[in-house]
């Protein structure tokens, strides 16, 4: 049980996020209750990991309100890959296009993945980000957005339904 412990606090020496599971563990320190704390604590680092990795990913997204109110105010559409999150079902779909933005309204507005429009009708969470062809480094659309679903994993476990043309 102390090599428990201990175990425990060099992994929160190392991992500022187990500063706060250290501190429910010592609150929970006796013998029968260490074990569940402990096992609890992994789960909740777990889930918050993944948390962060997604907001990571995610980083710079919009949610479809915000997106709405940046095509009100766009001059132009433009060729690109877009992600949608769906952070309720932690789900990804990536699509591409010559108007992304046109393309990403149609999604929302049930023209679209209706999977992805099914779940924001029924209000689960979604964030979107928009890359831009010519701001990917990438000068193949097809390459980009085949490569895109694969770092999201949208074909094996999201919307996607193939894994990317061409």
């Amino acid at each position: 049980m102390e090599q428990l412990w201990e175990n425990l606090s060099a992994m929160a020496r190392r991992l500022p996020t187990l500063g706060t599971v250290l501190e429910f563990l010592t609150l929970h320190r006796n013998e029968a209750r260490l074990v569940l704390a402990a096992l609890a604590a992994v789960i909740l680092l777990a889930f918050t990991a993944r948390d962060l990795r997604e907001r990571r990913r995610m980083k710079g997204a919009m949610t479809p309100e915000e997106f709405f109110e940046l095509r009100e105010k766009a001059e132009g559409d433009f060729v690109g890959v877009y992600i949608l999150y769906n952070a309720t079902k932690r789900l990804y779909y990536v699509g591409q296009a010559k108007r992304v933005l046109f393309r990403v309204n149609q999604h929302f507005t049930g023209h679209g993945n209706g999977d992805v429009y099914a779940d924001y009708v029924y209000r689960n969470r979604f964030r979107i980000k928009l890359v831009k062809l010519t701001e990917s480094g990438y000068e193949d659309l097809d390459a980009l957005e085949r490569d895109m679903i694969e770092a999201y994993h949208a074909f094996s476990i999201g919307y996607n339904k193939n894994a990317g043309n061409g």
